[in-house]
């Protein structure tokens, strides 16, 4: 290296063409040495550094006293064969046509319509299988399936389609134009392949400018309609459709893609940014920008699976029809990016022919060994803060599920992060090694309800009638209660702790001995032997619970306390028999109630709220 170079400078360089996991300096021998992620980066990395000016020396394998003249492109002796590499496509390599649009595309999109809590069932259908053969002198080769059948008639093995000469009509090799019978096998099973050739030699000579595209050959703007299969059911329980589409579509592992859309705690979707294909997208949304004021409003009522426009913050998108709601609204998704949102009818716009038939850029991917569970707010942070990221894709063909998504890794491609691993270490909850993994109530944070007038609240629970006090949450929350509800009962039925007593203010999971379900609770003390007070802490509902019952917390189970305790303007301090009796057939658990005011007390965690036709109700029965 040139006198004064640092290893930073120096991994900087190498980053432009590979993975770069570490650089060393040997001070007996004075060589860098540069540790790559796989032996492609390593090689794409030397070869675009041979003729560098930048002052140093490459020195492949041990070294030697004089440095080593530059390495031919087809030199036989290579331990990786040009034709097997992969090269990483790097955003730092590509030319940044589009690259001010872009990224204020992607900016002003993204907030908003992020649809967390459900996911499109994907289903796959009449996979294909394209037969690989290895070429006498090495060469990965495959026949593609429109020629697999030779002129001479009669069925060939692998090896005999390299020797026996198929008829190929006007398909001629992308280096030298000769007639050939040849096709990469990376990029077998495409119907626009770029790497026809009639012999090894060719493929290894055109191996430079066809590793951009090998395996992920251009996708055209125009090209046949692809069969989105109707989506006819609502947002939260889609019908599973034909998306074997999506796996012709998907990026070759290696490559660099974007997170544009967050939807569970496994699941996200994510685009391409290989060159050919972000140059694509860009030429798309920038083409939509151009229409403008020559687009016509929706008229009817669209079918599901059909794709329209909308216009968000002075955007044209492309939309897709899920499903349709009572009013004059529709579910749509956001085909570029993967978020789902509810759009009014008159907020469509026809889409042009060539715009319908173009695929969608956004595909769906499983984060590999990552639960699907509730996402919870330190969940959400680490998702959302990798949202329009860059990040490398790896993932192999026995990762494809039976709906037809692969399940992935993605490591961040700055940090070299593991983007699963983060996830999964608030994701998988495991119960408390010490006692300074150990949780109070306080631990959690208290969300209180909205104050105001006209507000609906769920009731909870009605267990505290006989005081004028019931417990209560909004709608939304208590479907996050629900939710989150499933992660608790898989936790507790798989601990090892089979019996706990926890602390006096002790956050713990316990057993509800009505339903046999597990609950978050709040140790209160003991009852005699061998029981407990908890408070279950969704609910405000007091019970004694056997200690058998009773598991650890654990940290990752950080969901706030949704539910608050409501007194009922108007009612006396103790109730009657019967008034709690009414009561509780008037305020049934579960029954939605329509305040005319609700009033918080923050200090307290407590609320007063008017039920003026239930007060009426029961001057009328003389119970008031």
């Amino acid at each position: 290296m040139p006198k004064g170079t640092t290893k930073q400078t120096l991994w900087s360089i190498c980053s432009k063409n590979g993975l770069v996991k570490a650089v060393r300096h040997d001070n007996k021998s004075g060589c860098y040495f540069v540790d790559f992620a796989t032996v492609v980066d390593a090689e794409t990395v030397c070869q675009s550094l041979e003729n560098n000016t930048l002052g140093f020396q490459v020195i492949v394998g041990k070294k030697k006293k004089t440095a080593s003249a530059p390495i031919p492109p087809d030199l036989a002796t290579q331990s990786t064969q040009q034709e097997n590499r992969t090269c990483l496509s790097s955003e730092k390599l590509s030319p940044h046509l589009y690259a001010g649009a872009q990224q204020a595309l992607d900016r002003n999109f993204q907030n908003g319509f992020i649809f967390n809590d459900d996911i499109h069932t994907f289903d796959l259908k009449n996979k294909g299988n394209t037969n690989a053969c290895i070429d006498s002198e090495g060469g990965h080769i495959t026949v593609p399936d429109k020629v697999k059948n030779s002129d001479e008639g009669g069925t060939h093995t692998n090896e005999e389609f390299t020797r026996k000469k198929i008829g190929f009509k006007n398909i001629e090799c992308t280096l030298c134009r000769h007639e050939c019978r040849l096709v990469c096998r990376r990029c077998r099973g495409y119907d626009n392949i770029l790497g026809y050739y009639c012999s090894v030699e060719c493929q290894k000579r055109d191996w430079e400018k066809h590793r951009y595209i090998c395996g992920n050959p251009r996708r055209p703007l125009h090209v046949d309609i692809i069969s989105h299969a109707s989506l006819n059911r609502n947002v939260e329980k889609q019908e599973k459709s034909d998306y074997s589409e999506l796996i012709k579509q998907m990026p070759r592992s290696g490559i660099i893609v974007t997170i544009t859309a967050i939807m569970k705690s496994n699941v996200v979707f994510i685009r391409s940014k290989d060159y050919d294909d972000n140059e694509n997208f860009c030429k798309t949304v920038n083409g939509l920008q151009k229409l403008g004021e020559t687009l016509k409003t929706a008229i009817g009522k669209p079918r599901c699976g059909q794709v329209f426009l909308s216009k968000f913050r002075d955007q044209f998108y492309r939309v897709m029809i899920l499903n349709h709601t009572e009013n004059e609204e529709v579910h749509v998704v956001y085909i570029d990016y993967g978020n789902v949102d509810t759009l009014n009818l008159k907020d469509l716009y026809e889409a042009p022919d060539e715009y319908t038939r173009i695929p969608r850029y956004a595909l769906p991917v499983i984060l590999k060994d990552v639960p699907n569970c509730y996402m919870t707010e330190e969940i959400t942070k680490i998702m959302y803060s990798y949202l329009n990221k860059n990040v490398y894709l790896k993932y192999e063909q026995r990762d494809l599920t039976e709906n037809g998504v692969y399940m992935v890794e993605l490591i961040d491609e700055s940090m070299q992060q593991n983007f699963n691993a983060a996830i999964k270490n608030w994701a998988i909850p495991r119960e408390p090694f010490n006692s300074s993994e150990i949780c109070f109530k306080d631990y959690l944070k208290h969300v209180m309800l909205p104050s105001g007038d006209n507000i609906e609240l769920v009731v909870m629970d009605n267990s505290s009638m006989h005081t004028g006090v019931i417990s209560c949450t909004t709608k939304p929350y208590a479907v996050k209660i629900q939710k989150f509800k499933r992660d608790i009962q898989k936790y507790a039925q798989n601990v090892s702790t089979t019996r706990y007593a926890p602390q006096l203010d002790e956050l713990c999971i316990a057993k509800y001995n009505v339903d046999g379900e597990w609950y978050r609770g709040c140790w209160l003390g003991l009852y005699g032997t061998g029981e407990a007070y908890i408070m279950f802490i969704d609910y405000n509902r007091i019970e004694r619970v056997e200690v058998d019952n009773i598991r650890p917390y654990p940290l990752q189970f950080t969901y706030p306390i949704y539910t608050s305790d409501c007194e009922i303007r108007g009612l006396p301090e103790r109730c009657s028999e019967m008034l709690v009796e009414k009561l509780k057939e008037l305020i049934p658990n579960g029954t939605i109630l329509k305040c005319d005011d609700v009033k918080s007390y923050e200090a307290d965690k407590f609320h007063i709220i008017s039920l003026p036709y239930i007060i009426k109700e029961l001057k009328s029965l003389n119970l008031l």
